[in-house]
């Protein structure tokens, strides 16, 4: 081993001193053309790219069809509110800011049957619920302004027919299946706007309806409003249930 040691080091040392460069290894190519070239340099450290990430904003899904966006502080809201504030209805979208809490902001698009409302600043009362998950859509969202209605969604399920209280006078109010009717999967139920305790509008599925109220004109357009059975095999996995969903509006807002 001492013997191996020695001769390893006067080789080095016989290299050290010879004056010859060393030869290039048996696989690389020799050709007077590649005698000038630089080697391309090998094994740098890569230097990391800095991407900037744009935040992103919420927004109405694309398209035509009617859909509402509730925002509050850069997320989409859930929970429930009844609040007093200011609010500035304009194009597609509410700005409300409630006395305490922190502003919202309402992005909408509503049926093409109902238009679009008048804009229009003031003081108000918003009426807010939003409890939408994988069961599906639980919402509620009413704007008023001295016991007006200027904007509504409804959209809620429940086991019993459903009635909604738009304001101290205007309720929404679904008819009970009969009991000498037939419950299929999807069975239409009427609906009918109530002017305190008298009816003063029949509202269909798909037909938008203008009355004329104690507080002001009021468009309503009803895109469901049903009793949900299953007759399947899996009806025990899907509960019985009234559903309604249905838009507000009034087109004239008077400041």
């Amino acid at each position: 081993m001492r013997s191996l040691t020695m001769l390893s080091a006067l080789a080095l040392i016989l290299i050290a001193c010879t004056d010859r460069a060393p030869s290039p290894p048996a696989d690389q190519p020799v050709h007077p053309l590649l005698d000038d070239l630089d080697p391309p340099p090998l094994n740098r450290p890569i230097r990391p790219v800095q991407v900037r990430h744009d935040a992103a904003k919420l927004q109405l899904v694309e398209g035509d069809q009617p859909a509402l966006l509730i925002v509050q502080g850069g997320n989409a809201y859930a929970g429930q509110m009844s609040a007093s504030g200011t609010f500035t209805v304009s194009r597609n979208r509410i700005d409300f800011e409630p006395v305490d809490a922190e502003p919202l902001t309402i992005m909408y698009r509503l049926p093409d049957a109902i238009g679009s409302i008048a804009d229009a600043t003031g003081t108000g009362q918003l009426q807010l619920l939003d409890r939408s998950g994988p069961a599906g859509a639980d919402r509620l969202v009413v704007l008023r302004r001295n016991g007006d209605v200027l904007f509504g969604e409804v959209w809620q399920r429940s086991a019993e027919p459903l009635t909604i209280v738009l304001s101290k006078r205007l309720r929404l109010v679904q008819t009970e299946l009969r009991e000498d009717d037939k419950a299929g999967d999807y069975t239409p139920m009427d609906l009918a706007l109530y002017d305190g305790d008298d009816p003063i509008a029949n509202l269909s599925v798909g037909k938008p309806v203008r009355a004329s109220t104690s507080a002001g004109n009021l468009s309503v357009y009803v895109e469901a409003s049903y009793l949900f059975e299953s007759e399947t095999e899996t009806a025990g996995q899907y509960p019985r249930e009234y559903i309604l969903h249905a838009w507000l509006g009034t087109a004239e807002n008077q400041e």
